[in-house]
């Protein structure tokens, strides 16, 4: 597909999400005359995960590009490929004794831990207590 050159782009997804590190500002650079034709680079939108459920059982984080982990304290869902962070269970819960809890508890957006068919996600850390 060709664009006009030196123009800015706003990317939208009509149903779905922008992958996590997608930006959804990008410009195609000017080239000059006779050289290769400018390149960009536009990943398809995605279902993403619903964090809605897992908010009632843990304390989510989610990471934003270039700005570590922060609270998912307003957002409902994440675009696939998004890193995610459960800092810990809610209501005076705690892990479930893992070896490695750090590995369970960092995870990304995809397949390995969402059922994007089910919109649910899978293989989490337990959480027990009162």
């Amino acid at each position: 597909m060709s664009v006009p050159q030196d123009e800015q782009y706003e990317l939208e997804c009509q149903d779905g999400e922008l992958p996590y590190g997608q930006e959804d500002e990008i410009e195609c650079e000017e080239v000059a005359d006779g050289a290769s034709p400018s390149e960009i680079v536009v990943q398809s939108c995605h279902a993403p995960c619903d964090i809605t459920t897992i908010k009632t059982e843990y304390n989510v984080e989610y990471a934003k590009i270039d700005s570590g982990f922060r609270a998912a304290l307003n957002e409902v869902e994440v675009g696939i490929n998004t890193p995610l962070f459960l800092s810990g269970c809610k209501q005076s819960k705690v892990f479930l004794f893992t070896e490695n809890v750090e590995a369970n508890t960092k995870f990304f957006c995809d397949a390995s831990k969402y059922d994007f068919e089910n919109a649910q996600f899978k293989d989490l850390i337990k959480c027990y207590g009162k």
